[in-house]
């Protein structure tokens, strides 16, 4: 990876009319990230590295894990800081207030702007 870019360069090559060139590509890097809500695996989503403690903090309050900040007891790396994987440990008044999300089984997470994957145009809305 570049330093500070998260980009990696590529081998490739362009061609035009018959003849071919090689050429550098940059590309963006992508991996995946879980998010375990109270030591339980939540979700995992694909992002570009970086900001992984801001991605989390959102991700929660975009799926009304949290209402602010304050619901938040602990938020870090897990035990082997792991960049990939970030532990969100709940306030216990958050923990009753939010007993149904915390008991799904299964969780659907798309990369995308939300939209795709919801079952239901009730599922968009929420109160944030």
């Amino acid at each position: 990876m570049s330093p500070g870019k998260q980009t990696k360069f590529y081998q490739s090559f362009r061609c035009k009319e018959g003849s071919c060139i090689a050429d550098p590509l940059e590309l963006i890097g992508e991996e995946p990230f879980l998010i375990r809500i109270e030591d339980n695996a939540y979700s995992v989503v694909m992002r570009t590295p970086g900001d992984e403690l801001v991605h989390a903090t959102g991700f929660c309050l975009g799926e009304g894990i949290i209402d602010s900040l304050d619901d938040i007891k602990t938020i870090g790396y897990d035990r082997e800081m792991d960049a990939n994987v970030v532990d969100v440990w709940l306030t216990p008044e958050r923990k009753k207030k939010i007993a149904h999300l915390l008991k799904r089984k299964t969780y659907v997470s798309q990369t995308s702007c939300g939209i795709c994957g919801k079952k239901m145009i009730e599922d968009l809305h929420q109160m944030l």
